[in-house]
């Protein structure tokens, strides 16, 4: 975060909780209504006035009481009531509005590289939601363009699944909310967990594990001293540090800046020595990739026909996925001859053999997968490839070791 002071009198907090959807019981979440109202008493420890935390949360029955006792104002998490709290934010004069505290905890999902936050009311025929970023209309360009005078600093907490949606010819209808000509915002996005893992939710706790780990951090550096807004990159990678050892969650931030166009800072530590040819042929591959396909091939579409491509069988994947490779715009012989002659000069058959370890390696564990993906998030937002293969090496390191001895 930028480490202009705002002050805790002229923040404003938008909260949502969802517990109960109208798709049926079987969506229901025992967490998020508590999560919620524990980022609201945090708040307001803090010194953000109650009358400018904007709570909307839909809780199961058995837990309405906590919203009773005392009478807590709050509205519902529709499309409907959150688009009226979100242009009534909007409109704060620039004078009373230095920071936005945004938090949501319900179900959400990834369709077509969208992080999509689903509504109280989504059903499974109208599964509506709001995209975060990434999107015309999408939550981070609703609050930053001409109609959001003040705020200038922003804060976006998501304690929600990040599971890849499915049926990618069927996507979720995502509202898109008012946008304008863009304004300048720092914007600090904090999600649960990398893209195609879940979040955790403790049912009996009746908290999300990401906002349990995420308050006691926010908590132990509450002293005045320690300004406000709180530091979010340390803060983050604290709770990072926290879920290290946890194979199936690990929460990842991003920060966005419009001051010299639209910069995305990854989070991702600075690599030291250089991780295994195995991972390298993975970048080298894609890098390859993304020059041969057609435009916009470097997508969803490409990573379902390597996903498809490995299987169970590790034996086997490279000649699975030169077999679907062969059905889309890319050739794998021309893939590596053009590593070899204009990239990275790699022989095509070096390049082989090092895609078959990664491949391996993809087979063998969640954490290959979660590589794989990493490797194209990286690759599709990063225009430089240097930088790319750089992040991606560091994050390789984050990874335990795998079953099958291989340190990447």
């Amino acid at each position: 975060m930028p480490t202009n002071a705002a002050s805790p009198r002229r923040t404003h907090a938008l909260i949502v909780g969802i517990e109960r959807y109208a798709a049926s019981p079987q969506w229901d979440l025992d967490g998020p209504l508590h999560d919620a109202l524990a980022i609201r008493d945090w708040l307001l420890s803090r010194g953000v006035p109650n009358d400018q935390i904007y709570l909307h949360v839909c809780p199961l029955e058995k837990n309405r009481a906590a919203l009773a006792h005392p009478p807590i104002s709050h509205m519902d998490p529709t499309d409907q009531a959150l688009r009226e709290t979100i242009d009534a934010i909007k409109k704060k004069s620039y004078d009373q509005a230095d920071l936005l505290f945004f938090y949501w905890a319900g179900h959400g999902l990834i369709s077509k590289d969208q992080q999509c936050l689903l509504l109280a009311d989504a059903t499974n025929a109208d599964m509506q939601s709001y995209a975060v970023d990434n999107h015309e209309g999408s939550l981070c360009t609703s609050f930053a363009n001409e109609h959001c005078a003040g705020f200038a600093q922003q804060i976006f907490l998501f304690d929600t699944c990040r599971s890849i949606h499915r049926q990618p010819a069927s996507p979720p209808p995502v509202k898109p909310l008012p946008t304008g000509q863009p304004l300048a915002k720092s914007q600090f996005l904090f999600f649960a967990s990398q893209k195609g893992q879940a979040a955790t939710n403790l049912g009996q706790e009746r908290h999300g594990l990401f906002t349990k780990v995420l308050l006691e951090q926010l908590q132990s550096r509450q002293a005045p001293e320690n300004g406000w807004p709180p530091d979010m990159d340390a803060i983050a990678k604290a709770v990072q540090q926290v879920f290290a050892d946890n194979p199936h969650q690990y929460p990842v931030y991003k920060r966005y800046r419009h001051f010299s166009g639209n910069e995305e800072i990854d989070p991702l530590p600075v690599p030291g020595e250089a991780a295994s040819g195995g991972v390298e042929a993975l970048t080298y591959l894609l890098s390859s990739a993304g020059q041969l396909c057609q435009p916009g091939a470097l997508n969803d579409d490409l990573h379902r026909v390597i996903l498809n491509g490995l299987g169970t069988d590790p034996r086997s994947a490279w000649d699975r996925l030169k077999a679907n490779l062969g059905r889309t715009n890319l050739n794998v012989d021309r893939v590596a001859i053009h590593g070899k002659e204009i990239l990275f000069g790699l022989r095509a058959a070096s390049l082989e053999e090092e895609v078959r370890q990664v491949i391996d390696l993809c087979c063998d564990t969640d954490n290959g997968l979660a590589l794989l993906d990493r490797a194209f998030e990286v690759f599709r937002s990063s225009k430089s490839r240097t930088k790319a293969r750089s992040c991606l090496r560091a994050y390789a390191k984050t990874l335990p070791n795998q079953q099958s001895g291989n340190q990447i």
